[in-house]
């Protein structure tokens, strides 16, 4: 059974980032307006003016000081949709630029609203000159069927998956084509403001209303996220329990407490042997069912993810031993694929040895369960006759 608590932190956290009205800003809790209690963790940055922020060189600098004005603290509560539009474009316009430096234009184009979203900030850009961000979102939705951005996100999110199983990968190609369009989009987005000073300046000081009905269905929603938490670390503790006692089953607790898992060493050591003719066979087998893979890969992730937090199902010193355990078999691999002459082999190998990774950062934890199990059995497929099985 996947571990939900994940999910719950997300959920949680989602209530708490929403952009633009669904839920609360990341930086911003349980405080509208007029509000007396106010838990925003941002910095405080008393006496920033928009004429301060305008001489601010550094592009995410900048950007970051104009949504401090756009959106100031104790206030990101309230729908963007009851704020000017300038306050939206620049909420926007920001968001553009963090979700792209950390993701890539896939971030923007598989996120639950892309097509909206994709459409505001295309028309924004073009108001403000910031021609090459319009060429990059339109080069990037080009690559689509039709040209077309789907508006459902499962098949975007197919699409995307099947284009990064090329090489190269063309989105990633795009990106880096366009690796200085962000930076224009700031400058442009510099010299608009200077030129509609005034205007800025009267939407971010407009007063802000307050939204108390909103108020009340998140902090519901948050209470509720609360006690989803709490039940799924409940239920991760338990999976722990059940995972020591496996090992210690099986005869290996001490050996996995005292170094790496044997079994993780073990995959290593014997995919370190197979030839190009073998690897050439797990990457067709892979390719021959993504979308089996795709959800072995989601629930080994996801159990992975709650095992390696700190202070989550295990205490934060065997979170931390567990990371480290997975960061020296990554390093790995490079040797283990040296010997691949071709590079769009190389980088198939080298994806697909990610992926199955994440079997052996949780493989007790995962063997407790029928699903677990499954998605271990699923992942491994691949490797079928060439490796010995745990």
């Amino acid at each position: 059974m996947r571990l939900k608590l994940t999910g719950a932190l997300v959920l949680k956290e989602a209530i708490l980032s929403c952009p633009d009205g669904r839920g609360i800003s990341s930086n911003t809790r349980y405080r509208h307006p007029g509000g007396s209690e106010s838990m925003d963790r941002r910095e405080s940055r008393p006496g920033l003016t928009l004429a301060i922020a305008l001489k601010e060189p550094d592009p995410a600098e900048f950007l970051s000081a104009l949504e401090y004005l756009a959106v100031p603290p104790g206030t990101s509560l309230v729908p963007l949709n009851k704020r000017p539009e300038l306050v939206r474009l620049v909420v926007g316009l920001r968001g553009l630029y963090k979700q792209v430096t950390a993701e890539g234009v896939s971030g923007l184009l598989t996120q639950a609203d892309g097509p909206r979203d994709l459409s505001a900030v295309q028309t924004w850009c073009r108001r403000i000159g910031a021609e090459q961000v319009v060429r990059y979102l339109r080069d990037a939705v080009a690559l689509f069927p039709r040209g077309k951005l789907p508006t459902s996100e499962v098949r975007r999110e197919a699409w995307v998956g099947r284009l990064s199983r090329l090489s190269p990968d063309p989105l990633r190609e795009l990106d880096h084509r366009h690796h200085a369009a962000l930076e224009e989009m700031a400058e442009c987005l510099r010299a608009y403001i200077q030129d509609h000073r005034a205007k800025f300046e009267t939407a971010f000081a407009k007063p802000i209303p307050s939204s108390p009905d909103v108020i009340n269905v998140l902090e519901t929603a948050l209470a509720r996220a609360d006690e989803g938490v709490a039940k799924a670390l409940k239920e991760g503790k338990k999976l722990a329990r059940k995972a020591d006692e496996r090992r210690r089953i099986l005869g290996i607790a001490e050996a996995f407490a005292s170094g790496d898992d044997p079994r993780l060493i073990g995959f290593l050591d014997e995919i370190t042997a197979l030839t190009p003719s073998h690897w050439r066979t797990v990457v067709e087998r892979r390719a021959a069912r993504p979308q089996l893979f795709q959800r072995a890969l989601e629930e080994a992730s996801a159990v992975a993810l709650d095992v390696t937090f700190p202070d989550r199902v295990y205490p934060r010193a065997e979170a931390e031993r567990r990371r480290n355990q997975g960061k020296r078999a990554r390093e790995r691999i490079d040797s283990i694929i040296s010997g691949l002459s071709d590079p769009n082999l190389r980088n198939q190998v080298k994806y697909a040895i990610l992926q199955t990774l994440h079997v052996f950062y949780a493989y007790d934890e995962l063997m407790v369960s029928k699903k677990g199990e499954r998605s271990v059995k699923n992942l491994l497929s691949a490797f079928e006759g060439f490796i010995t099985r745990p």
